[in-house]
């Protein structure tokens, strides 16, 4: 919803516009016929209103010239105008069938005045803008999520994927136990407690991708399955990393989930990115995926679930389900929180799946990137 003007800045508006118009937020800064004094008029009347962030340009100006390009380049030269005073802008055609207009673009980039295709996409990079200008407060505790109280902040250089399973069950993403077993009897002594079916996994620092490797066994059922399990991927461990042969760790299975793919990126222009969609063998199948800026909080994260296939599965399909969709958005809510204060540490972090049960939801497998690049602190 875009926010009304100000009765100041209406007032200030009103010469510019016809006696029977009512100046409002969107503006039509047209009217009965474009006039580009009167235009820059408009434009100073709402670049005086500190109130108003960013002013976005709409009008259709195609690629190959023509329409209304001369309209377009006279805006253009008083968003230039203005810009010069600290006054953000977007500019943008209406239309995105045929990309920006040249003339146009060029005239914009004397001030950096970003110049998009399309309006869905125009408002959607102000709103992103706006939220990474303006972080969002951890929601539970009203302190910025950097805090060195959060578990991310105690990750180490030395980042292991244990340490930072750990991690994230304590920063609230549930995971399943996960433990490390040396032998064919410990796996044994292990499975059994953990409770049948369990899945053994082989694990090495440069092996990031098991299933790719042949390094996962689902399902096992029993103790003569879990010696050989251990045997097979004790010997593949031998064979793939024989100067760093890793481990092998053991999870229980769990079996009519909907399994989701969720992420945190951090990236140093844009902050941090969080990811979610259908995840397990349906990521590569069906390329549905929400991105939202983090922190996001749990009623963001139930819309993401919302506008992805997930959603659909979530809620219930075909005798199966509904699934634990309230348990999904906190933990999702909860890793975006992690990713904003693993800045510096963390480049992407990556769990697949996060299996949604009908009653709770847990983490079954990491893959993640450390940061390649110095501790910036705090996005600006």
């Amino acid at each position: 919803m875009l926010a009304p003007l100000s009765e100041p800045t209406i007032k200030r508006l009103r010469p510019g516009f016809p006696a029977f118009a009512h100046p409002d937020n969107p503006l039509d800064g047209w009217g009965l016929g474009f006039d580009s004094d009167r235009f820059g008029a408009i434009l100073d009347a709402l670049a005086g209103d500190e109130t108003i962030g960013v002013i976005g340009l709409a009008i259709d100006a195609p690629a190959a010239g023509g329409a209304d390009t001369a309209y377009a380049l006279a805006m253009a030269a008083h968003a230039v105008r203005i810009a010069a005073s600290g006054k953000h802008f977007v500019f943008f055609n209406n239309t995105a069938g045929s990309g920006p207009n040249a003339q146009v673009r060029d005239r914009l980039a004397t001030a950096r005045i970003p110049y998009l295709t399309g309006m869905r996409p125009a408002l959607s990079a102000i709103a992103n803008w706006l939220r990474l200008r303006e972080p969002a407060p951890d929601a539970t505790t009203g302190s910025v999520v950097q805090s060195a109280a959060h578990p991310a902040s105690a990750l180490g250089s030395q980042l292991d994927e244990l340490q930072l399973h750990d991690a994230l069950a304590e920063a609230g993403v549930p995971m399943l136990p996960t433990l490390v077993v040396s032998s064919r009897e410990m796996a044994v002594e292990v499975a059994a407690a953990l409770g049948y079916p369990v899945v053994l996994k082989g694990r090495a620092p440069h092996l990031p991708h098991k299933t790719e490797h042949a390094l996962v066994r689902l399902g096992v059922d029993s103790a003569a399955g879990v010696m050989k399990a251990y045997a097979e991927l004790a010997a593949s461990m031998r064979r793939l990393s024989p100067l760093d042969p890793g481990d092998i760790i053991m999870q229980p299975m769990l079996s009519d989930g909907v399994e989701l793919i969720v992420g945190v990126r951090n990236d140093a222009a844009f902050g941090t990115l969080v990811v979610v969609g259908l995840g397990g063998i349906f990521v590569e199948l069906i390329k549905s995926a929400a991105v939202r800026l983090a922190p996001i909080d749990v009623d963001e994260a139930r819309d993401m679930l919302g506008s992805t296939r997930a959603g659909d599965l979530l809620s219930g399909f075909r005798g199966r389900g509904p699934y634990d969709i309230a348990e999904a958005a906190s933990a999702i809510a909860a890793l975006s929180r992690f990713g904003v204060a693993s800045q510096g540490v963390i480049e992407s972090l990556e769990i697949n799946p996060l299996i949604v049960m009908e009653h709770g939801v847990f983490g079954a497998d990491l893959l993640f990137r450390r940061s390649r690049l110095p501790d910036s602190g705090s996005i600006a």
